[in-house]
Order: C-alpha cells, then structure tokens, then sequence
C-alpha cells in the first residue's frame, strides 16, 4: 500500500476495505468545503484473489459468529465482505453528512463485473436475477 508517495508502512495487517475507509473518512474530514472534492473509493471487495483465493473477510471467527447460519463457507466469506464493504459506504456517507456536504454531492455506486460463479475463481457469488458468467458459454 502506498499513500501518495511513501509506502504506507502503518497499514500492513490492516483489512483493506478497512484502511479505504479511514482514509477516505479523513480526507472528507480536512477538505477545504469551499472547494470541489473528487473521490473515486475503489473497494477490492468484494473480490476472491487471484488464482483461487478465498474472498477475505476481516475477522473469520466473527465473520463464522455472525453468519455462522450460512453453511457454505465460501458464501459466508463473501457475506463478511459485503458487509464490511455495506459498512464502508455507510461510513463515507456518516462522514459526508458530518460536514454538512450531502446536499452538494452525487454519490455513484457501481461494480465492475459480476460475480465468478465457476472455475478456478469462483467465490461463491450470485448474479440472481442475471445468470452464467462471461468467459464460459455453459447453459444453465
């Protein structure tokens, strides 16, 4: 991680949607709201790693706690996940709204892609009500 031109030695160990988080916070916080302001937040959440890793979650025994009702280990993963990244973007709006700058901005959620449903980096995702998945051509 770096944070502008320095490695951002004091984040190692942190979870990634975490540090996102705090540093958009702070920087809603010291923002000169006379002037514009241009965040483009850009989670890795939801996303499994490269090569087949599982999606990360922050805290996996918390994670298995509060959603231990969910058997498939994977889906459970990626239930943590998106409610970390479901707490993140309540915490940025917090933060805008904090410094009275939520009637002035326009806020644009989007994903890049669906989610991997097959092969090697399936992550237990759903793309309900959509379906299949754009590098395979496998009938459902």
């Amino acid at each position: 991680m770096h944070r502008n031109e320095a490695v951002a030695l004091d984040v190692n160990g942190i979870y990634a949607t975490e540090i996102f988080t705090r540093e958009t916070e702070n920087i809603i916080r010291s923002h000169d709201k006379t002037k514009p302001l241009f965040i483009d937040l850009s989670h890795m959440a939801v996303h499994a790693g490269k090569d087949g890793t599982l999606v990360e979650v922050e805290d996996e025994a918390a994670n298995n706690k509060t959603f231990g009702f969910i058997q498939d280990p994977q889906r459970r993963r990626m239930a943590g996940a998106m409610a970390s990244l479901d707490e993140s973007v309540g915490r940025v709006v917090k933060a805008l709204a904090d410094r009275g700058m939520m009637d002035n901005t326009i806020i644009i959620f989007i994903a890049d892609n669906g989610g991997e449903t097959l092969g090697m980096h399936s992550n237990a995702a759903s793309n309900y009500p959509l379906r299949g998945v754009s590098r395979y051509n496998i009938p459902f």
